[in-house]
């Protein structure tokens, strides 16, 4: 029976925080300056955002759909 995750590397993020973002920043598990420097050594330096597609799939219309991917 699994009972709990922690993810041990960066994760999906965006430009607008979530609940879980604000409530847990910089607690034991989720280090936000530390999570913020992982995007920034991993996605483009030219068009940094955290709403580039693989930081942040969520947004409401990008293609494809996470339903359609396996």
């Amino acid at each position: 029976k699994v009972v709990a995750q922690v993810l041990m590397y960066p994760f999906f993020i965006g430009t607008v925080p979530t609940h879980s973002e604000i409530k847990l920043a910089n607690s034991y598990f989720y280090d936000k300056a530390t999570c913020l420097l992982a995007w920034k050594l991993f996605l483009p330096e030219e068009d940094f955002s955290l709403d580039h597609v693989a930081a942040n799939p969520l947004i409401p219309g990008r293609e494809p759909p996470l339903k359609l991917m396996p």
